[in-house]
Parts: structure tokens; sequence; C-alpha cells
């Protein structure tokens, strides 16, 4: 093993950096709102868009809070906060004096923001309160929260959008795993006659074998854009024209696009493009239809957010050894860093960038993934290595900032995060390979990850393991127990065990996507036999390598039932299995020391094991 450097074992070094997310300017461009967990728990802060500094405005030291919105005519904004992981967002409102109130009370309730009427008087929300599994849309009065229910969504579509004039609800429907249809109803309606909408149009058919996805409305509410890989790979931008309903392709850039949205005034729009695993983001004038050159900055810059008279613009820029930043830019070409997120004691030596390579599979499928390579490791002193797997099972290793990969890779530890088959960003043949054949083909691409490792000259093929969060926590499982003799050691955080209890218990809010998920893992009723032949709980018996398993207490995707079954499994085997349950978390962590708690976890299982 290589000696390890104590300023660099404890993981609260890489966990002291401040995670930033969510950005909204006040009316006044003075402020610009965000969520931080500076404290050490999310809460909502402003920081002034003229000075340095930030303020705490809410101070919840059990519950992560995150901002969602300013209003569009004084200090008030709105916040969501869940109890304790369990996903059940509530919207929040805080008055200037402070005071704060639940807008969607309610027991098993879960709410989310849709958009600000656009002369500010009202906003819409969703929520399931009616009836579980779907959501209708509300629409509140700023000046004293009253509401009423102006769709309700009897059709069980996705609400995706409401245009600023409220005329328009952009939706989805769910045909199947590849194919889905955007529903567009028009609420410009008599009162009397509202909650009962038909569909004005139409966009996708399940022939078409094509997804779309809901980007934004344009400024004046006349078309809407979305995102179509219809008669190609990637995510193509498209445009509804909603006088005519006629649709053009808007926009092709090769990769997917993923994120599309304006300025307060369409001055400026903006695109998001996934180009091998790291975000471009391009900005155009729409005056004259030409880039706009922002000042250059160490890694992606996103989620853009300008003042109300676009004079200034506030963004985030990550990249792998930095984690996300906020920036304001002024139009006129001045440039200030507002909040430097990083930690002035993380090891910026030890860091490392990830470097894109691609390996080929049992069937000689080109597989990428993101290579993480310790300073140390070389051909005379071989490193342990780990393979990090994604969750999803779509989602996607990208080239972001990631506390544990830096942790493990500080400490020596190699890392290939690999990006299966079945994961996005590389098109939707590659998306959807492994469609009903999740823990067989992609669990293959994972083997070859291993031999690939084995191959290179600075890492020892012998101490390899494989980890992972949700479904690559189940991937992480399903390797230590269907090919229990090739890699040494597995850590499984908060994974599926046992994809006939999991699909049976999908919670009422995820209803939406219920069809989708069956059509890509299977239906438990319809595909018992194979959906309990990958489970790695029915065959823990052959687990015969060290094993830790990390699980959320309030996990309403994966049970903790899941985590408690199987290490009482893997110990009637004899085989050493550790067991970290954390009790305020859900699906996925967010309290910055129990983030340290795992981190520091991990270190101390390789180090014990690998």
């Amino acid at each position: 093993m290589i000696p390890l450097s104590a300023d660099i074992t404890d993981a609260s070094h890489f966990y002291g950096n401040t995670t930033l997310t969510d950005l909204s300017c006040s009316y006044d461009g003075l402020y610009y709102l965000l969520s931080s967990d500076q404290s050490g728990c999310a809460n909502v802060y402003r920081v002034a868009t003229e000075a340095n500094g930030v303020e705490q405005l809410t101070h919840s030291r059990a519950q992560p809070t995150f901002a969602i919105s300013y209003f569009p005519k004084d200090y008030r904004f709105l916040y969501r906060q869940d109890q304790s992981g369990d996903e059940l967002d509530h919207i929040w409102v805080c008055e200037c004096d402070g005071y704060c109130r639940d807008l969607t009370p309610g027991e098993g309730l879960k709410a989310s923001f849709l958009q600000w009427s656009e002369s500010g008087d009202h906003f819409w929300l969703l929520n399931n309160q009616r009836e579980a599994s779907v959501y209708d849309v509300y629409c509140y009065c700023v000046d004293d929260y009253t509401n009423h229910r102006v769709f309700t969504n009897v059709d069980e579509v996705n609400v995706c959008g409401i245009s600023r004039d409220g005329m328009w609800l952009a939706c989805e429907k769910e045909l199947s795993s590849r194919a889905n249809q955007l529903v567009f109803y028009c609420l410009n309606t008599p009162a009397s006659q509202r909650c009962n909408y038909q569909p004005r149009y139409r966009v996708g058919e399940i022939e078409a074998q094509a997804r779309h996805m809901i980007m934004s409305f344009s400024p004046d509410s006349q078309s809407v854009f979305y995102t179509s890989d219809q008669d190609c790979e990637y995510k193509n931008l498209w445009i509804l024209d909603l006088v005519t309903g006629k649709t053009a392709n808007y926009m092709q850039l090769g990769w997917d696009v993923t994120a599309f949205y304006f300025s307060p005034s369409g001055h400026y729009q903006i695109c998001e493009v996934n180009r091998d695993a790291n975000t471009y983001t391009r900005v155009t004038d729409t005056n004259t239809q030409t880039l706009c050159a922002f000042p250059r900055t160490e890694g992606s810059a996103y989620g853009l957010c300008f003042s109300p008279d676009e004079s200034l613009v506030g963004y985030y820029t990550q990249s792998c050894t930095c984690p996300a930043s906020l920036h304001i830019c002024h139009i006129d070409g001045s440039h200030k860093r507002l909040i430097q997120a990083q930690n002035p004691k993380l090891p910026q030596q030890r860091l490392v960038r990830a470097q894109v390579v691609n390996y080929s599979s049992f069937d000689g499928l080109s597989i990428p993934a993101l290579l993480y390579r310790p300073c140390e490791a070389s051909a005379d002193a071989p490193v342990a290595a780990m393979l990090w797997i994604h969750g999803g099972p779509g989602d996607q290793s990208q080239q972001t900032f990631d506390p544990v990969i830096q942790h493990l890779v500080s400490n020596g530890y190699a890392v290939l995060a690999v990006n299966h088959r079945g994961s996005s960003g590389y098109g939707k043949t590659f998306f959807h390979m492994a469609d009903r054949q999740h823990g067989n083909l992609d669990l293959e691409d994972c083997l070859y990850a291993k031999q690939y490792l084995s191959g290179l000259e600075w890492v020892d093929g012998e101490r390899v393991g494989i980890m992972g969060c949700s479904y690559g926590g189940f991937l992480a499982l399903a390797a230590l127990t269907f090919k229990p003799d090739v890699f040494a050691l597995a850590i499984d955080i908060f994974g599926v065990t046992n994809w006939l209890r999991t699909l049976n218990s999908i919670p009422p809010w995820m209803g939406g996507v219920r069809k989708r998920i069956y059509d890509v893992m299977g239906n438990p009723d319809e595909d018992h036999h194979r959906l309990k032949g990958v489970s790695p709980l029915f065959y823990a018996s052959q687990i015969c390598r060290p094993l830790l398993v990390v699980q959320g207490k309030n996990d309403q995707r994966v049970l903790q039932v899941e985590s408690d079954e199987i290490v009482q499994a893997v110990s009637n085997n004899g085989v050493p299995v550790e067991y970290v349950l954390f009790d305020d978390e859900g699906h996925g962590f967010k309290r910055r020391a129990n983030l340290i708690a795992a981190s520091n976890h991990y270190l101390n299982f390789l180090n014990q094991y690998l």
C-alpha cells in the first residue's frame, strides 16, 4: 500500500468546499439568491452583486433547504424543503420580515414550482394533493397566497412548464422507454370550463421511436422549444409555433442539447450541450444572431441567470479539480468572482483531472469512461483501483468535481468512472442497448472495465474493487454476487438488492415515470423470473469478498430493508461486511457531516481490504 499523507485521509478536507446550487436575481438586480451548505446543512443565502460575502436567510439545522426564486417585485422568496430526505418537497415563502410559511401543507404531499406570471402578480405550483400519483396545477396570488386549481390532470401527464401569459401548458406523456409524446393544452378558456381541457397539439407518436423533452417557452409565449432525437442519435433542439402548430428543427450541435432558455426579455438565448461528459454553454444575442464571448473561466459554465434589466448575469463554473463557484459577469465585459467555493485546505496538488478514455467490451462495443490516475502511480509502484458506477441506470458520470473520487484518488487509488451501455449522453442507440437487460449486459461492461484497468502498467490488476450509488450500488453488488472472483471487494451505496420489491414499491409520487421504469428494467409481474435472476439478494450465498453497505433510513426509492437483508445474508456467509446507516438521510445524502462520515468509511474500508 502506498503511504498515505495524514493531511488528506480525512474527507473533511474534500467536503470543506461550499456546495452552491440554484440561482435567482432580485427585482432590482442588487442580490442573487442561492442555496449553500456553508453552515453544514443546505440553506438559502443571498449575495450582493456589487460586494463580496454572503448573508444567510434561512437557518435550518436539520432539514436541507433550497432556494427557488425571488418574487418579481420585492425581496420575498420561495424555497423548498422535504423531511429528512423523504423527497416530499413542500414549497415555502419567506416574507420580507423573515417569517416563513408552508404554501403546500399536507401529509404525503409533494410540490414543485412552475413559473411566475408575466405581470408578476401570481405564480403556478404543482402538487399531488388530489391524487398521489399525478400533479395538478395551482395558481397562487402573490398578495395573499390564495390559490385555485387551474388544471386537473385527468390525462395523467407529466406537467413540464407553463407559458408566462398562462395560456399554454406543456406536458409529457410516456408511451414506452423509447418513445414519448408532448401534449400542449390551451388554458385560455372561460373560468367555468377550466380544469376540463383537451389537448390542442401533440408532438410524437409511439411509431416514431423518439423521445422529446420540453426546454422553455419563448418570452412572448408564442412558441415553445423542445429537444427531440427523432430520426437522429442525439437530442436536437426543435420549435413549435403555438399559433400555427407547425414544428421545425431549430438547432443541431452533434451532441445532446441539455438546456435551452432565455434572458428575461429574450435578448439572449442560452444553450447548454453535453459534449463527451462535459457541459458547454453557448450564449447568443438574438438581435444580431451572434455568439457572446464570456470571460474565460476554469471549467464549464452553466445555470446562467440574468438580472431583470439584463445588465448582469450570474452563473456557476466547475471542473474535475474545482467545485462549483459563483461568478458574475457585467455585459459590458467586466467580470468578478462572487463566491469561491473551494476549501483553502483542499490539497490542490493531489487533485487530478479526468482523462476521457474508451475500452472495448465483450461484443466489441466501445465504452466511454473517465480515468483518474493518482499522482504517484507508476509501473514501478502500481496502485489499487476502483470502478465507479453511476446511478440511473441512465445517468452519466461527468467531468465535474466529485469529492468521493478525489478523496480516493488523493489517497492513492485509481478510479475509472464507467459510462456503461444504457448511459445517457452518447446517443439513443447506446442509451437503449441495455433495456430489459440491465444487470446482464451493463455488468459485462463493468467486467471488461476491470480488464482494461488490469492492462494499465500503473494499476495492480489483483487489487480492483467496484462501487456505486443507487443503480451503481446494485451493479457493484451484482458483480460481487454473480462474478464472485472478479473484484476484490464492493461498496454498495443505497443500491437495489431485490428488484421485485423495489419495482413493486415505487413511491406513488413517481407514478408519472412508472411505465418508463418498467419498460427499461422490466415489469415485476411479467418479468418475474428475469428480475429475480439479477437480484443479488436471492444469490447472496455466492458473495465471498468484503462488502460495505451504506444506506439512508428515509430512502423512499431503495428501502432500508434492501440493505438490511443483504447485510444479514452476507454476514451468514462469514464474509467481512460493514453497514453504515444514516437516520436522517434519504436517496442521496445531503448533510455534510454524513457525507464526510460516508467518505471516510469508503477509504477506511479500502485501506483494510484492498
